[in-house]
């Protein structure tokens, strides 16, 4: 068990978010053993694991309550990677915080600070040891651990990083992957070059998960390529490496999609639809199970938006809150107990 929610909130200092239920929530991302929102006011909150700075105070035993992110405000997007977090403000400069190393190899500091000088991003991405955010022209720069990470070419509409490659959308809609050698396949051209069905594409939404990604194309249906072992493609697990993008069977409509380290939810229609990886129950089904094909997740109904953490998930849902659920050994689920739970919990800002 891990340790008494006051013994883990009350060290390390911090502030609280206060606001009980009346706190808006704009955006939610998960780390591997923590998450954050965006608040109505920009600012940031995180709890959860905290060894290695990740809610951004200077590091301590976990807090399983949200505490805001000293000297972010104006903030509209986030991005969490195993030790590392970084914000996107409004004047599209980025502060990060956490143990990652910056590009150059200069250590980062526990305390947001702005990282790459002169970097203005549109939007961030990150996983592992690795941050990329995607300049206004199309290119992409990365910081972190990823050092040489391979171009993947400009006209960039949007990135994907996970823990072992990228992805990067380009704006004629195809999807280039680089560091597709280490998923466990032959690393051939089909894998780094994925081609959707003529029906879907182009492509409108990739996303990555540690040894998968999927697309979602103009025909609203959600198509995945890489690993299969706990069912991450939608299909019965095998031990195939699956080079070419496939259908996920039973899902269409689709508006956005969420992937896992092998966990996967497509959102749509107020419905939300999850499949593979669900040994602590980070499917949000209600149930712990070693793989689960595409589900209806009732208890996620309305969600906006959906986020995966290493064993555990969250969700925005449609009245501007967060809910969580899954393992939290390390509060990651803020609901102030180190408790895990099936259901979804309330975040307790």
């Amino acid at each position: 068990p891990g340790p008494s929610a006051a013994a883990a909130g009350g060290a390390g200092g911090g502030v609280g978010v206060g606001g009980g239920g009346a706190t808006r929530v704009r955006r939610i991302e998960c780390g591997d053993h923590h998450a954050c929102a965006v608040l109505g006011d920009g600012s940031v909150a995180c709890w959860g694991h905290d060894e290695e700075g990740q809610l951004g105070d200077g590091g301590g035993p976990p807090k399983p309550r949200p505490l805001k992110v000293p000297g972010l405000s104006g903030v509209r997007e986030i991005a969490l990677a195993r030790a590392l977090g970084c914000a996107l403000a409004e004047d599209k400069s980025v502060r990060c915080w956490g143990t990652g190393r910056a590009l150059g190899g200069a250590a980062m500091t526990r305390a947001p600070a702005t990282v790459m000088a002169g970097l203005r991003a549109s939007d961030l991405s990150a996983s592992g040891v690795v941050a990329c955010g995607r300049e206004e022209g199309g290119a992409f720069r990365c910081w972190g651990s990823a050092q040489g990470l391979p171009d993947l070419g400009g006209d960039v509409a949007d990135i994907a990083v996970a823990a072992t490659h990228a992805c990067a959308l380009r704006r004629d809609g195809t999807v280039r992957c680089v560091g597709a050698e280490r998923w466990g396949g032959s690393g051939r051209e089909s894998l780094n070059r994925p081609q959707l069905p003529a029906s879907a594409a182009p492509a409108a939404e990739i996303a990555t998960g540690d040894a998968f990604a999927c697309a979602r194309g103009k025909d609203k249906k959600v198509y995945c390529w890489g690993q299969n072992d706990v069912g991450q493609l939608g299909l019965p697990p095998d031990f195939v490496v699956h080079e070419a993008p496939v259908a996920v069977p039973g899902v269409a409509d689709v508006e956005s999609i969420s992937l896992g380290e092998a966990s996967a939810c497509a959102l749509g229609g107020g419905r939300v639809t999850c499949w593979g990886a669900n040994a602590e129950g980070e499917l949000g089904l209600g149930r712990a199970s070693p793989h689960e094909r595409p589900t209806p997740a009732p208890a996620l109904a309305g969600a906006k938006d959906v986020c995966f953490a290493s064993s555990s998930a969250c969700a925005l849902t449609s009245d501007d809150a967060m809910v969580c659920w899954g393992s939290n050994g390390s509060g990651q689920l803020g609901d102030g107990t180190t408790r895990a739970s099936l259901a979804p919990v309330r975040v307790a800002f």
